[in-house]
């Protein structure tokens, strides 16, 4: 039979990419002269090193680069075939491509690397999936469902390997392809791979086969699919996807200043400030004056407490800004108080300032307003070293252990003068 397709090449080493685009149909692929093929690559690129193969078995989606020696075949005609055709008439698919070697040249191209490529680190499985490429109901399925375009399979997390294992119990062969990324075999059969199949994304899986490949999972968030490539099987419903997502990480908050913590806690953006805590509990049952937190050291200039004058000044402002005393219209009075034992308090961040006289101490711009039940949290012991570990203070008059609290009152003419109570 001569072959349909030729092409004229030089006494000169040639690299070939084969590619099999049939919809079913494998090829084994092998030279006429019985000479062998060098293979440097498969479907996910350059293999770790060369290697020297005389057929190469290639199912639908599966890929080979490989270098063809034609030195010292000068006038001769080399075919490459498809050893699984049946050699007679009517047979186009036996003969591939001829080669003939027509021109003397000077090969000028270097030798194959003995290395090419090291194989890359996929990291430890944290799961291991399994997948039956079956028939059921008289349809092709994978795990006994057809696709389902509105259904998940498995929601892998970036930055993570899982072990997936393809069995096929069917009597046809399937050609699984993952999309999204490279996979690395593990093993076929029980077997270690092949050097030559050791990094691929399509898999030929005969009747009774297993293949087991990690698969990284590394670069984009979305809806991925996998099927089996055999165009029939596929279009029947053999195919299904998967979803990748970030990994969940534990937020990472900045050390809070005392001037922001009382706002955000009061947004609910604060670890401080989770459902839980009994301080958001407290303000959100009941809801408390805003006022502003002031330094306890004698002589702060931040302590309006005991100073009529600058008491007077600062709930005039208050008057003037109604909406920073109270949360809502029509309060008469309102009590944020948080009742707890020292060991809930131990261990909140330290807000005081540098030196021996920093603790607790404040100095908020006139009109810096902040939740009293949160701030009373943040107040230092006194004698307490800037940056430890927060105490509650000791009660007094029979109050429980641990309570602090602002109280004010809402007149007709507006809000009365009012001072923050170091403790109860």
């Amino acid at each position: 039979m001569t072959c349909r397709a030729n092409v004229e090449v030089g006494d000169r080493r040639y690299r070939l990419r084969l590619y099999n685009i049939s919809n079913k149909r494998d090829y084994t692929f092998r030279l006429s002269n019985g000479q062998a093929m060098t293979q440097i690559g498969a479907d996910s690129g350059l293999l770790p090193a060369p290697v020297s193969r005389t057929s190469i078995r290639l199912g639908p989606a599966e890929r080979a680069d490989v270098v063809i020696d034609f030195a010292g075949r000068l006038n001769e005609s080399i075919v490459l075939e498809n050893a699984d055709a049946q050699f007679g008439p009517g047979e186009r698919d036996a003969e591939v491509m001829q080669f003939r070697v027509t021109r003397d040249v000077t090969d000028d191209s270097s030798p194959v690397p003995d290395t090419l490529r090291p194989l890359p680190e996929t990291g430890t499985p944290v799961i291991t999936r399994t997948w039956n490429f079956d028939r059921t109901a008289g349809k092709w399925t994978i795990n006994g469902q057809g696709f389902d375009p509105n259904r998940v399979d498995a929601q892998p997390s970036l930055g993570t390997t899982e072990r997936w294992v393809f069995r096929n119990p069917t009597t046809q062969t399937h050609l699984v392809h993952v999309h999204l990324g490279d996979q690395k075999l593990v093993s076929r059969n029980g077997q270690p791979p092949p050097e030559y199949e050791r990094l691929k994304e399509t898999w030929h899986v005969q009747p009774g086969e297993e293949v087991v490949v990690d698969i990284p999972f590394t670069d984009y968030v979305g809806n991925f699919i996998f099927h089996c490539h055999v165009l029939e099987h596929e279009d029947d419903g053999m195919m299904t996807q998967f979803q990748t997502a970030k990994a969940p990480s534990k937020p990472s908050y900045p050390r809070p200043s005392p001037r922001r913590l009382g706002h955000e806690a009061q947004a609910g953006r604060h670890p401080l400030a989770q459902d839980s805590d009994p301080v958001l509990q407290a303000t959100r049952s009941h809801p408390a004056p805003r006022v502003a937190l002031r330094g306890r050291g004698s002589g702060d200039p931040g302590d309006v407490a005991g100073d009529p004058e600058r008491e007077g000044a600062h709930c005039r402002h208050r008057a003037s800004h109604p909406a920073h005393t109270w949360p809502r219209e029509g309060h008469a009075e309102a009590l944020a108080t948080w009742q707890g034992t020292p060991s809930a308090v131990a261990g909140a961040p330290s807000p005081g300032g540098g030196g021996a006289q920093g603790h607790g101490r404040r100095r908020d711009p006139p009109g810096t307003l902040h939740d009293p039940a949160l701030s009373s949290r943040l107040r230092a012991a006194p004698g307490q070293e800037s940056g430890a570990p927060l105490q509650a203070q000791a009660s007094s008059g029979g109050a429980p252990s641990g309570t602090f609290g602002v109280r004010g009152t809402r007149t007709a003419d507006g809000p009365t003068p009012c001072r923050q109570l170091r403790s109860r």
